[in-house]
């Protein structure tokens, strides 16, 4: 996330992890339809063929995820107000100072930041 966050550093990148339970092995790059900085909207048919990919392959959606380029990885007003997945964790990557960083959190009654683990695999 960091990488693809890393080359498109002027909008937002977006997409979701697959996985199974809160364990997430599976990136599923979207298209940003906005491409702007300040906001994100995946673009339907990308959102289409990555919840497919999720169902035929036996998984779950197990995050959504999106980048601040000009932020800290941390939940905007908006991101707040438009989620529809609170039963998912959503993950941000934000840019502080020159470098990136990855938070997670859940957004269901406020924003409670979640623990991340990388395991090797």
């Amino acid at each position: 996330m960091e990488a693809e966050a890393a080359a498109r550093p002027e909008e937002e990148v977006c997409g979701l992890l697959s996985g199974h339970g809160n364990v997430a092995d599976t990136l599923l790059p979207v298209e940003n339809a906005l491409h702007s900085p300040h906001a994100f909207d995946m673009e339907p048919a990308g959102l289409l063929d990555a919840m497919r990919n999720i169902r035929e392959s036996g998984g779950e959606l197990v995050a959504i995820y999106h980048s601040h380029p000009f932020g800290p990885a941390y939940p905007s007003r908006t991101d707040v107000a438009s989620n529809q997945y609170p039963e998912v964790a959503h993950v941000l990557i934000g840019r502080e100072g020159a470098e990136w960083r990855v938070r997670a959190f859940r957004l269901d009654d406020g924003v409670g930041e979640l623990t991340l683990k990388t395991v090797a695999g």
